[in-house]
Parts: structure tokens; sequence; C-alpha cells
């Protein structure tokens, strides 16, 4: 809420809508981050403490909607550490039901990624740089020097560019989903919007020509599961097997690994039958004995036993 308190923070209103007819709102996509370091913001006008990560963002969000969209009211935003009980395991496993539903009616997904080495001076810079780096058509084209190949940009834009997709955003599972059944993605590194578009088009590039592969191969391959998931699910319309899925997205992280699986049931056309019911009480090897059995009975498959991890 960007009008001015008398309490000074980050001021939200809790409203109720049903998703049925829930109305204009943004849907937030973020890293949690460590709860160490806890931050206060105010919930109609109660103390409540988030992430530091999720406070950087709410803030960023704030600035971004007043400059870019030019809005002076509440922003109407889901934000999942707020806008569910998180203490509560009965009401997150019936939410985890609705992610699709929530990210995929949003008027826009906002993807927060993150921000290098907070309130320094290198901060903004990284942040203006990706923003340029990301959507040049040029980054990682090959040129000719004296019959060698050489990288056209600089060590210090694939530096920028290694901070960048060395975020700990791109390994979190359930961007997998807010990102994949977006209407609309607007990606934010700080208060510098990032369209996904050019985002894709530069992974695309990496993927098909390993001429154009940058220098540090592990940070850029974290993404490319994030453009498999949308351009099957969004672009070609193409059913995703469960077991395909774990298998795109075994290097992501959870804070409950449980989510590991749950948070990929929205996007598989199988995911219901061998989890029919996302369940936070029930123990993770309970979860995925009955996921194996069912697979195994019903496809007569042992492939989940030989996921990795």
């Amino acid at each position: 809420n960007p009008r001015p308190h008398s309490t000074p923070g980050i001021h939200c209103t809790l409203n109720h809508v049903s998703l049925i007819n829930p109305g204009s709102y943004s849907a937030l996509s973020y890293c949690w981050g460590s709860s160490r370091l806890a931050r206060s913001i105010y919930v109609d006008g109660l103390a409540v403490k988030v992430t530091e990560n999720l406070h950087n963002a709410l803030y960023n969000v704030s600035f971004w909607t007043q400059d870019k969209l030019e809005l002076e009211e509440p922003v109407p935003l889901w934000v999942d550490a707020i806008c569910i009980n998180q203490a509560d395991a009965e009401e997150r496993s019936s939410q985890v039901r609705n992610m699709r539903q929530i990210y995929s009616r949003a008027k826009r997904v906002i993807a927060y990624v993150g921000i290098p080495f907070c309130l320094s001076t290198w901060s903004l810079y990284s942040q203006t740089s990706v923003s340029y780096l990301v959507s040049n058509q040029y980054v990682g084209k090959v040129v000719s020097n004296e019959g060698n190949l050489k990288k056209a940009w600089t060590e210090n834009g694939w530096q920028i560019l290694n901070l960048f997709f060395n975020e700990p955003y791109w390994a979190r599972v359930w961007v997998i989903q807010e990102i994949a059944v977006a209407s609309k993605v607007t990606m934010l590194y700080g208060d510098i919007e990032i369209p996904w578009g050019d985002l894709a088009v530069l992974l695309t590039t990496w993927k098909d020509s390993i001429d154009l592969v940058p220098p540090n191969k592990r940070a850029y391959k974290r993404t490319l599961h994030l453009l498999e998931f949308r351009n099957r699910f969004f672009v070609a319309r193409e059913p995703i097997k469960l077991i395909d899925a774990l298998r795109w997205s075994h290097s992501t992280h959870a804070t409950d690994p449980r989510d590991n699986i749950f948070a990929l049931l929205g996007l598989c056309h199988d995911g219901q039958t061998f989890v029919p019911i996302p369940n936070y009480k029930q123990p993770l090897d309970v979860i995925i004995a009955d996921m194996a059995n069912n697979m195994m009975s019903l496809n007569r498959s042992l492939d989940l036993i030989c996921l990795k991890g």
C-alpha cells in the first residue's frame, strides 16, 4: 500500500474473494528465503513477521507499481505466506489444489527474482545491466578475432548475468507452476522490469546453439526447466506426465520436501491419479511409497524409483 501511515513500514489489508469471480489482481512469485532474518509488515494494523526476501519483494513491487503502472491505490496481490495460514496443515493442503487457478487467473504474475548485494551501488548497477544484457539481441554473440572465436560480451557482463542466474529464486520448485500457467509474467530484479519474453529468447538461443553458451553453464541451466515447462504447458498446450515433471525439476528445492511433489501436481494431467489428495499431515516417505505403488500398478512402470534423489 503506497499511502502513508502513522506507523512506518509496509501496510496490507487482507480481503476475501471468490475464485469464481476474483476481479483484477496480481500474484507474487518469489523465493521465501531464510526465516532467521524476519521483518515486520502490518496486515490490517497488526504486525506480522515475514522473511527478509518477502519484505524486499513487497517493497520493490510497491515502488514498481507506482512508477511503472502509475497506480496510487493499493494493489490487489496474492502472496502465499500472507494469504495462507502456514501453521495450519489442513488449510495448506486444501490451498495447494487452488494454486494453478490462482496464478492462471491473475492479471499478471510478478516474479521477484531478488537483488544482489542489497543497498549497494553494485546492486543498482547489476539490476539495470541485467535488464540490458537480457533484452539485447546480441547476448552471447560469437565474433571472429584473427581466426579465433571469442565472446562478444566482456567478462564483467558475464559476471553480472552469472549473479542473476544464481539467485535462489530459480531453484525454487513452486516457481515452476507460477510461471508456467501465468497469462503474463513480469520479472523484477529489485524494481527493474525484465520481460519474460526477452529471457525466453535468451534461454532458447543458448539452448539451441552450443557455440553461444555462456562460460558458466551451470548458472543458465538452472533456468532451462522453466522454459521447458512454460513452452509445454502454456505455449504448446501439451500434456505433461508427473514422472516427466519430476525428472525435469530434479534440481529444484523447497522448504518442505513434500512440495517437490505437490508443486507439480497442477501441471500434470495424471497428477491426481498418483497423488489424489495433497496432505501435509502425511510423512514424505508414505507419500512417495503410495505414489510409487500407484505408478507401478497403473503404468506397470518402475521409472519412479530410478529418479535420482
